[in-house]
């Protein structure tokens, strides 16, 4: 069972939203309880949605090949033709331990670049997520992060 914690509603407001979500956090400190409760709202809402966690190698070995590859995986979307977000076409695709990805500031940005007005990613990340040496596009404009402390 997922326990409630302040900063949800402000996470789930944000999934209208045109920018990625990013959720960050300490190990242990709930991101991937979070996504999984709010990946099954959104199921539970007939959106379509789709989850990978980056724990899978072979997910990940194909996805440090070229970003492309994630549509190995899930429905790709229709690429992105104008800036105008409509949400009832929007595919909300979850990814735990984007972090591993071996340029994830590069996955992510040519993913919301090619797909972002069809595509919301909502990725979790260690709290050294947007401080470690492999990530080095700041992803301005493209995203949000949320962090989770290891309280409620």
């Amino acid at each position: 069972m997922y326990i409630e914690r302040k900063i949800d509603p402000e996470i789930r407001k944000h999934l209208g939203k045109k920018e990625f979500t990013i959720v960050t956090g300490p190990r242990q400190s709930g991101k991937t309880s979070l996504i999984q409760a709010l990946y099954k709202e959104l199921q539970n809402q007939n959106r379509i949605v789709s989850y990978l966690t980056f724990e899978d190698r072979e997910i990940l070995s194909a996805i440090n090949k070229h970003p492309e590859e994630i549509f190995s995986f899930v429905k790709r979307p229709a690429k992105s033709m104008t800036n105008n977000h409509k949400e009832a076409e929007v595919q909300f695709l979850f990814i735990d331990e984007a972090q591993v990805v071996s340029a994830p500031s590069n996955f992510l940005k040519y993913l919301y670049d090619v797909y972002g007005g069809n595509l919301k990613v909502i990725a979790t990340g260690s709290s050294a997520f947007y401080i470690d040496r492999k990530f080095k596009d700041s992803l301005a404009g493209r995203k949000r992060i949320f962090e989770l402390k290891t309280h409620f």
